[in-house]
């Protein structure tokens, strides 16, 4: 395993309950869309071809169920996937931050300023 990976996932160990949480949540998003697939199977077989009556309103509290809980479990871990992500970005500036601002004098006297600040703001 290469030093960067090692090096994120130190990161996410810190947010262990929330990574947990966020994956559970996925997995249940997944739930729900193979769910809603078997009930659109349902709904041909039942509602549409066969014209059963009392099917309709079963399938429809069932697409108004399936609908919300994929939608409540997709937004929670979508923020909870953000959250960490946001939260490991901050982790990783305060640490840069922390090791400038540590620095002995003869550090900013031979760098340039400018010089620090594009190390900083660089994106690769």
């Amino acid at each position: 395993m290469n030093s960067t990976l090692k090096s994120l996932i130190a990161q996410i160990k810190e947010f262990k309950k929330e990574w947990i949480f966020a994956v559970l949540s996925m997995i249940a998003v997944a739930i729900f869309t193979s769910q809603l697939t078997l009930l659109v199977k349902h709904i041909l077989d039942d509602v549409l071809i066969q014209l059963k009556p009392d099917a309709l309103p079963r399938v429809s509290i069932l697409l108004l169920v399936f609908y919300t809980g994929k939608g409540i479990f997709s937004f929670t871990s979508s923020y909870l996937m953000t959250s960490i992500g946001l939260k490991i970005v901050r982790n990783l500036r305060n640490r840069l931050y922390n090791h400038i601002i540590y620095q002995s004098l003869t550090f900013f006297s031979a760098e340039k300023t400018g010089d620090l600040t594009a190390r900083v703001v660089k994106r690769y």
